[in-house]
Parts: structure tokens; sequence; C-alpha cells
């Protein structure tokens, strides 16, 4: 059975492959036995889906998140949507 470290582990790593059928199994497994690590695994699930959403965004929609009166220069600004944008593709 797997331990709590190696369920985030692989509840981590599924969000960016697909398990293998053993990986899959014994991450289930290890869910329905332990309450945290499957509320651990619904916040990376949430999270992933968030950046999915975040990363389908137009480049006109970014700004908004970026608010103006945040105090940072325009060319800040805009250097950080460029790298979230970057980062998220």
């Amino acid at each position: 059975m797997l331990d709590c470290n190696d369920a985030s582990r692989l509840a981590s790593d599924s969000t960016e492959r697909k398990l293998t059928l053993r990986e899959k199994f014994s991450l289930l497994f290890h869910l329905r036995l332990c309450p945290w690590c499957k509320g651990h695994g619904e916040d990376i699930d949430q999270l992933s889906q968030s950046t999915a959403e975040f990363a389908a965004m137009e480049t006109e929609d970014t700004p908004d998140i970026l608010v103006e009166d945040d105090g940072l220069p325009s060319d800040s600004r805009e250097r950080i949507r460029l790298a979230m944008k970057r980062e998220l593709s």
C-alpha cells in the first residue's frame, strides 16, 4: 500500500501524465482509506482544472486578472502577464 507521500506524488503526477494501471489502482485504494489524501487529491484536481481554464483564456482576457491599481508599472504588469501565459501554455 502507498504511504501518504507516494499518494500525494501520484495524485500530482496524474495531472501531467497517464498513470499506469498499477499506479491508478494503488492511488484509488489509498484514497478510499485516507481522508486527508482524498481531500488533497480533490484540491489538486480543482487546481488543475482552474489552471487549465486560465490557460484557455485569450490574451485579451488576461489583464483582467492583473488589476490596474495594483501599483505595478504597466511594463511590469505586461511582463507578468506574458510570463503567466507562457508558463501555462
